[in-house]
Order: C-alpha cells, then sequence, then structure tokens
C-alpha cells in the first residue's frame, strides 16, 4: 500500500514534468502491486479480473490510479483504453466523481456520446446531488462544465436543465426532475440527428404498424452491415445508450413476434448477425421522430396526461421539450407519443396506437376512463336502452395480445345482461375514422358544413353517449380546416376593408349558420328530443336512432366556448 502510493506520487511528478510515458509506467506498476498484494490474499475477482472486494483505502487508491491513467490515455488520443480504465476507477469506487467525468468524457472521444449523455444524468448528476460538499473537489462544478459543453454540442443540445436526472421507470429509465418546473419552463433543446435514412415523417405515417417501421430501418442498414461499413460502425456507437439498451428489455412476447416477422423479410444470415440488425432498427423505430431522431427526447416517457410536450421547430429542426404543468421536485418528465388527433381518442384506441410502442399505458387518464362513471365511453344498451360503460376496442382475433385494461363485452350497469359493439357500429366507427383523414386539406366551407353533419348523423345511428369521444374527435377535424377558413376570411377583409356588404358576406360564409344554430336552440332538454316520439329516459334518448340533441348541442357549445382559430 505504502509503495503503491510512492508510485502514484511519482507518476504525478512525471506528469507534472510532461513525461506522459513514465506516468503510465508509474500508475500501472503502482496498480499491479495493488492487485498482486489482494490475489495473495485469495480475494475473488470478476471474470473480467476485477476485484470488488477491495474497498477502503486500496479501492480508493486504486480509482485514482485508474483515474490518472485515463486521463494521461485521452491526452494521448487512445479514447478507448482512457475510458475502460475510467471504467475501472467507478467500479474501484462508485463514488469518485472524477472517475464518472473521465468515462464521460473517454466515451464521448471514442463515439459514444449518447452513452455518454445517459451516465451524465443516470451516475454523475446524482452522485453530485447525494454527496455531502466537503466530499467533492473544489473545482468540481468547472470540471463538469468543461465535460457537459462539448458533449451537448456533439448531440446538439442546449438548454439542458441542470436538475433533470435519469431513475428507474417501468424496467427503463425516464426522466426525472430533482426541483420544480413550472410550466412553459424549457427542459432541452434538441437538434435533429441527420441520418442518410430517416426521410420518412413517421410522425405523418399512422398507417404505418411498428413491424413496417423496423423493417424500413432493418432493409436499410443491411448493406452496411454486410460491408461492415464506417456507417455501421458509427451508427452502433451514436445509438449506445438509447432504448431499448438490451434486448431483455422488450418483452419475451413482443420481441418474439417482430423478430419472426423480420427474420422472413431478410436474407438468410447468422443469428448474431441477424441479432445485432434487429437491435438497431428497433432502436431506431423508438427514437425518430419528425423524420429524424431525437435521441434525448426520447428518454421522456409517455403519459395520456403529460406534464411536458415536445415542440417541433422546422425551421432549424428542432424539439424542445417543455414543461407543459407543473412538474414537482421527484417527478418524472412525460410527454404524449400521440398526436392531437389520436390524444383526443377514446381510450381503446389511444391505448392500440400506444401499443405500437410496446408497452400498455397505465396513466391515471387511462384508469379514469376505464372507470363505469366515463360517460366518454358509454354506449346505449340494446336491451334497457341505457347507457352502460364500454370502451371501443378493436378485435385482435389475429394475436394473443389483449389488453389487459378493457374488455370486449361487458355486463350493462343497468341490467346486467351482456353488451358488446355489433359489427355494424363497429364498421360505422371505421367509416368516421377514415373521413376524419378525408377532410383534411383544403376544403370549402359548404362542404365542410355537409361533412359535419353527416359525421353527426352516422355517430347518432351508433348510439353513444352524448358525451362520446366520437363527438370530440369529428369537432376536432371540423375546426381544423374551420380555422384557416376563418383565418383566410379575415385576411382578406383586413385587405379591403370593413364595410357593411363585406362583412355580410363573411358571416355569410364563414358564420354560424342557421342550419346548426337550430340545433343548438330547438332543444331544451337534456336528451334534446320529443317524448312523444323517442320515449326520451333520464340516462338519454331511447330512440333507436337516437336524436342526438345533447350531443350536437354540448358538442357546439364547447368548441365554440374554446375560441378555437379566432371563432
Amino acid at each position: 500500500m505504502q509503495v503503491a502510493g510512492a508510485l502514484k506520487q511519482k507518476g504525478n511528478a512525471c506528469f507534472n514534468n510532461g513525461d506522459i510515458d513514465g506516468a503510465a509506467a508509474a500508475y500501472q506498476e503502482a496498480i499491479g502491486l495493488l492487485l498482486q498484494e489482494k490475489k495473495g490474499k485469495n480475494m475473488p475477482e470478476e471474470k473480467n479480473g476485477v476485484i470488488h472486494d477491495i474497498v477502503g483505502g486500496a479501492g480508493e487508491l486504486l480509482a485514482v490510479l485508474y483515474s490518472n491513467l485515463s486521463n494521461l490515455y485521452n491526452i494521448k488520443g487512445d479514447y478507448e483504453v482512457s475510458w475502460k480504465a475510467a471504467q475501472q476507477a467507478t467500479i474501484y469506487d462508485p463514488t469518485f466523481a472524477k472517475g464518472w467525468l473521465r468515462y464521460i468524457q473517454g466515451r464521448r472521444m471514442d463515439g459514444y456520446p449518447f452513452e455518454a449523455f445517459v451516465t451524465l444524468l443516470r451516475r454523475l448528476r446524482p452522485l453530485l446531488r447525494n454527496s455531502p460538499p466537503s466530499t467533492l473537489p473544489k473545482h468540481i462544478a468547472g470540471d463538469v462544465a468543461l465535460v457537459e459543453a462539448p458533449l451537448y454540442e456533439d448531440l446538439g443540445l442546449s438548454r439542458v436543465l441542470p436538475h433533470i436526472e435519469l431513475d428507474e421507470y417501468e424496467g427503463g429509465v425516464g426522466i426525472v426532475a430533482r426541483r420544480a418546473v413550472k410550466p412553459n419552463e424549457i427542459i432541452l433543446v434538441e437538434k435533429r440527428f441527420e441520418t442518410f435514412f430517416a426521410e420518412m415523417d413517421l410522425g405523418a405515417q399512422s398507417d404505418l404498424t411498428t413491424m413496417g417501421i423496423v423493417t424500413h430501418f432493418a432493409n436499410k442498414m443491411y448493406p452496411h452491415q454486410c460491408s461492415h461499413s464506417e456507417t455501421w460502425v458509427r451508427f452502433n456507437k451514436q445509438f449506445k445508450g438509447c432504448w431499448p439498451r438490451r434486448p431483455e428489455e422488450i418483452s419475451a412476447d413482443v420481441r418474439s413476434e417482430l423478430s419472426h416477422a423480420l427474420r422472413s423479410q431478410l436474407p438468410e444470415m447468422g443469428d448474431d448477425d441477424f441479432e445485432s440488425l434487429f437491435t438497431l432498427a428497433v432502436i431506431c423505430r423508438y427514437n425518430c421522430f419528425h423524420s429524424g431522431f431525437f435521441r434525448a427526447c426520447a428518454l421522456a416517457n409517455h403519459s395520456c396526461h403529460a406534464n411536458a410536450a415536445m415542440k417541433y421547430n422546422p425551421e432549424d429542426e428542432t424539439v424542445t421539450l417543455i414543461a407543459v404543468r407543473p412538474i414537482s421536485a421527484g417527478d418524472f418528465v412525460n410527454v404524449k407519443y400521440l398526436s392531437d388527433a389520436h390524444f383526443l381518442m377514446g381510450v381503446g384506441k389511444r391505448r392500440e396506437y400506444l401499443r405500437s410502442w410496446l408497452f400498455w399505458c397505465k396513466c391515471d387518464r387511462c384508469s379514469m376512463d376505464s372507470e363505469n362513471s366515463a360517460t366518454q365511453e358509454q354506449i346505449k344498451c340494446p336491451h334497457c336502452l341505457r347507457y352502460t360503460h364500454l370502451p371501443f376496442t378493436n378485435e385482435n382475433t389475429e394475436t394473443k395480445d389483449h389488453d389487459p385494461l378493457l374488455l370486449p363485452e361487458k355486463p350493462c350497469l343497468h341490467c346486467g345482461a351482456s353488451v358488446k359493439w355489433s359489427e355494424d357500429s363497429r364498421a360505422m366507427v371505421s367509416q368516421l375514422v377514415v373521413s376524419f383523414n378525408n377532410i383534411t386539406g383544403h376544403v370549402t366551407y359548404d362542404r365542410l358544413m355537409t361533412w359535419l353533419l353527416e359525421g353527426m348523423r352516422k355517430i347518432s345511428v351508433i348510439r353513444v353517449h352524448p358525451d362520446h369521444w366520437l363527438y370530440r374527435i369529428l369537432f376536432y377535424f371540423f375546426c381544423v380546416p374551420m380555422t384557416s377558413i376563418v383565418n383566410e376570411g379575415f385576411e382578406q377583409f383586413m385587405a379591403m376593408g370593413w364595410h357593411s356588404s363585406l362583412v355580410e358576406m363573411l358571416m355569410r360564409d364563414v358564420g354560424i349558420r342557421r342550419l346548426y344554430m337550430e340545433a343548438i336552440h330547438a332543444r331544451t332538454n337534456e336528451g334534446g328530443c320529443s317524448k312523444e316520439k323517442c320515449g326520451h329516459v333520464s340516462e338519454g334518448c331511447s330512440e333507436i336512432i337516437g336524436c342526438g340533441g345533447a350531443a350536437i348541442n354540448s358538442a357546439l357549445r364547447s368548441t365554440l366556448v374554446r375560441g378555437n382559430g379566432g371563432w
């Protein structure tokens, strides 16, 4: 121990005199002495030769020696040996901050910047937060800043909050705030990671399956794997640290299904080669947004009641991760993995889309929507004609991957009879979803109003509750083009002047027509119907077609009150 300490001092003196090789030789000799001393005492070793039972002064000295050695190799440009030496330092003394700093620096310099970033948030920041100030080096804050700055530059990161970390979350990791974050406070900004094969706008391709996206990336990378090109090597390094970090992080059933399907799409290859290609393709799928990769933003996990949002700026190709609700210290930063339209859909459809991310959502919103009291998920019982809770779910007969939260068939809350979505009702919902996609883009006001009323008629045929999410999503797709129509109209009249005849034309073309003003005022009771004609009951309307009066009333009122797009 004393001899090793003296060798350390000798190494330090050599380093101060510019003798890098002499310093390295002294440090290595000291390490050899300490390991030999412990080996002589029959201390247990790991397979890689690391002795975990070396603790106390000897362990701390070994950590310092390996850290110093890491610094020397970094100076010499031998970055792989540098981070491996630093890794040994962190094993012998996990509380040694300088060892983690040099590991992060070495990994970045060796081409693993994202894995270095994950280590910064997962290891170093918690260590610095939990360590008493008296145990930390005097200039640790400055040392951390010197390591962070080039790392952020390599990753295209900026405005990273200093008090966010990574912590265990559902078998993986997630971003956690260690101090309170206010709404509209920026958590981080990330520039798109350029690739040669991310030209697909996956965010807009709602019809693509997980298998289709994984196959796309596998086919793009396969030629590079065969030639072991610089691109193949670089991308395997650049994506190190991204989810899934290990194949075991994907459930065995899903992994088996995906890998089996992918093998049939690719030429024959060995198991190891296929495993490497499959892993990289899956990583690409789950870190790609807006035609590019945003690896840091992908660390935020999903919630249907998110406390943060990802805002994409196409001009500079950045995503800003920003708080939208107060985030308390210790809370995970959650975003929604869905588009705005998908986010407004019912619990069954939302969870169906989210399943493509290989998890079943367990957020509060999904739990609340699965409660019997959630009127936005209620339909009429065909037996007692009263509203009962039954979320819309797809009948997945091809796989055994059934939603653990939602049932395709339930007893009525009132009469106890078994209730399920009929084939006709399912077909009608499918038609509505298709019509939502068809109404996007430029459309005239007359066509838009015809589409809206036809959609409301179809929903009323399904006999859902007036609060049902189908009305909500219908009015979302109505408001998007309607906002453009209103904005274009106001721009024209601002340019031409506000003359009475022009205002009358404006109100006629984009104002509230008598067509649906009558629908708003024609009904005064909850169901909006005539008891003599349809036998109204307290829960709604029992007519087979359903008048939809309350739905029209509440949906239009909520849309107008929101003032969407200048209404």
